[in-house]
């Protein structure tokens, strides 16, 4: 049982502001940090993030692995506070330019953003291009630990998580269309992978039922069933939480509550949300730590007291 946060670009910041987010997460007891390989813009979100380049910016195929450098760079801080990370490899959101990055899949698949991804999810020339997609991320090598691959670094990394919210609908077009997605690139990642104890998860879906699909629950090649909601009725959330919690335990799954928060009421809703889970032994990671704190969105920081109390408080019973 443990507390976690969302910070899905903390890698793109400079290391002094990395440091300092951790050092602080690690006072509060939080030992999982969930970050996206993403492109993100300099000074995005009013940070001191130096940029990210996308890791397949206009290729399918051909990488760009200044972000995973970044990344590298990152872990020797995360063993010094004793956090670790939650890789989600491709963010869903990038197929068809959501949040204005449209990578390469987009651009081969959906024709540029805002368009429909004619089945990407079904399409088995994608499925292919993307499980060497996973597969070039597990297989890097960490200068700075030991030139091991990431497969082979457990300290630093708790999970691999298959995609952020995949076949999440936008754009008025349903891509819900293959609900063994998940199953199928999880398998094709543990065939690389093979025995090593980094952690095998979805990456959550849009929302409680996409996210809890039975085809992730009975697939053996994953671990975790990530669960994202930002509903704020906690009888929904415990409704569906308690559903989790059953089929995880008759499949031998984990299951994490990995996104959640609300843009006003953070540390309230937080600490209902996470008091909840404690009791349920179910591990938890609001959305999201970001220097400076949003205070009529999501992102929150130490300056958010009430947030940042709540956070540590529950946190800290997180055990």
């Amino acid at each position: 049982m443990w507390a976690g946060v969302n910070s899905y670009f903390i890698y793109s910041l400079p290391p002094q502001d990395q440091e300092e987010i951790l050092s602080e997460l690690n006072k509060a007891n939080v030992k999982t940090v969930r970050i996206f390989l993403t492109a993100f813009g300099k000074g995005g979100k009013g940070t001191t993030s130096v940029g990210s380049n996308d890791l397949e910016e206009h290729t399918c195929g051909e990488y760009d692995d200044s972000i995973l450098s970044q990344v590298d760079a990152m872990m020797p801080l995360l063993v010094k506070y004793n956090i670790r990370l939650l890789i989600a490899m491709h963010d869903r959101w990038n197929l068809d330019g959501t949040w204005g990055t449209c990578d390469a899949y987009c651009q081969k698949y959906a024709g540029g953003p805002g368009k429909d991804l004619n089945n990407f999810f079904s399409n088995s020339e994608a499925q292919a291009q993307f499980d060497q997609r996973l597969a070039h991320i597990a297989t890097h090598k960490n200068p700075y630990m030991g030139n091991r691959a990431w497969s082979d670094i457990p300290e630093a990394i708790y999970s691999f998580e298959i995609a952020n919210e995949a076949q999440g609908s936008s754009n008025q077009y349903n891509q819900f269309s293959n609900p063994n997605w998940w199953c199928g690139r999880a398998t094709a990642l543990r065939n690389v992978i093979g025995a090593s104890s980094v952690l095998i998860s979805t990456g959550g879906g849009q929302n409680f039922e996409m996210s809890l699909g039975q085809e992730n629950f009975e697939c053996k090649a994953l671990d975790i069933v990530a669960i994202h909601s930002y509903s704020g009725d906690m009888d929904d959330i415990r409704s569906n939480l308690e559903h989790a919690q059953e089929q995880a335990k008759k499949h031998g799954k984990i299951v994490i509550f990995e996104e959640f928060g609300l843009q006003s009421g953070k540390g309230d809703f937080i600490g209902k949300v996470a008091e909840l889970c404690n009791s349920m032994g179910i591990p938890w990671m609001p959305w999201q730590v970001s220097n400076p704190t949003a205070w009529s969105d999501y992102e929150f920081w130490t300056d958010d007291k009430e947030t940042w109390s709540a956070l540590a408080k529950w946190a800290k019973l997180a055990v």
